[in-house]
This record gives C-alpha cells, sequence and structure tokens, in this order.
C-alpha cells in the first residue's frame, strides 16, 4: 500500500517513504490516494500463477521450429510498411558506434520503466537497478533506447531519471 499526495513535514515537496504518517503535513486542497492491492487479488494472482506452465528459456535453444511462410504479396506488402516506417522514422545517435561492441535496443515502456504507474516522480517510474543494469552492459554492448511513442517524451523522461548523459 502507498499513500500519494503527502507533503513532507520538512517544508515542500513529497514525503519519504520513511517519514511517519503522523508527522506529514497533508495538503487539505488536495485528495490523498491510497494505492494497492486487495489481498485477494494477490490471492487470485498467486493461484493462477501456481497453475501456469513452466516458462521455457528459448534464448539459446534451437527447436527446429515451424516457420510462418507469407504468400509473396504480404511478404511485399510488409516490407514496404516497414520500408516506409524507416524512412520517416527520426534516428538520432547521441555517440557514435563503439568498434567490436554489438547493438541492444531496449524498449522503454515495460522494460526500462513502468510507463503506466502514477508516481509522481519520474525516477520512480524506473525499474529497479536500472543505472547499475545499463552501467553493467555497457561495457559489453552499445545501447540503443527504442519507443513507439515520440523521441520527445523518450528524451524528456530519459533526461528525468538520469539516464542521458550519464557515464
Amino acid at each position: 500500500m502507498k499513500l500519494l499526495g503527502l507533503k513532507s513535514a520538512r517544508g515542500k515537496g513529497m514525503a519519504a517513504d520513511a517519514e511517519k504518517l503522523v508527522e506529514l503535513a497533508a495538503s487539505l486542497k488536495k485528495p490523498i490516494t491510497l494505492m494497492g492491492t486487495p489481498v485477494a487479488a494477490l490471492a487470485a494472482e498467486a493461484v493462477a500463477a501456481a497453475a501456469a506452465p513452466e516458462v521455457v528459456d528459448d534464448l539459446d535453444d534451437d527447436f527446429g521450429g515451424t516457420v510462418l511462410v507469407l504468400p509473396p504479396a504480404e511478404v511485399a506488402e510488409n516490407i514496404d510498411r516497414v520500408d516506409k516506417r524507416i524512412a520517416a522514422a527520426p534516428v538520432r545517435v547521441r555517440t557514435p558506434p563503439r568498434p567490436g561492441k554489438k547493438l541492444l535496443v531496449l524498449d522503454i515502456d515495460y522494460t526500462l520503466i513502468d510507463h503506466k504507474s502514477t508516481v509522481e516522480r519520474p525516477m520512480e517510474m524506473a525499474r529497479p537497478f536500472l543505472h547499475s543494469f545499463l552501467s553493467a552492459v555497457y561495457e559489453h554492448y552499445d545501447i540503443a533506447i527504442w519507443s513507439a511513442t515520440s523521441m520527445k517524451w523518450v528524451e524528456l523522461k530519459m533526461q528525468e531519471m538520469g539516464v542521458l548523459g550519464h557515464d
């Protein structure tokens, strides 16, 4: 459970998780929101998870599976769509590729951040250990951030979370 909309007793700014509720100065002009998941919903998720099939890590396995073959007309239509998207997509290279490094492409939504979150500070949207993860993989890979949303939004979120310009 998390209470949103409480101001810090120390003055401006949102309350830290460690502050006691009795010490917080609640604003009477704005509502306080209690967020959480009902216990019944958590129990239902636990039952569903226990009944779910085992996840197979297929990244290193070659199952020799069936290949879907599309009719030539559909293939050409899909290639045309992709070509149009590529031509219209702005790509901004912030740093040149490093020799000998492969490219790791990461989707911002749900991978790097929880973009549907209702948190009040952008850094709270970041996945746990985001910076240490990016630092660790950067030793071995160049990193590209991808999103279907606008570049302006991507840059804003990455800047607010301290990703852009980070060593």
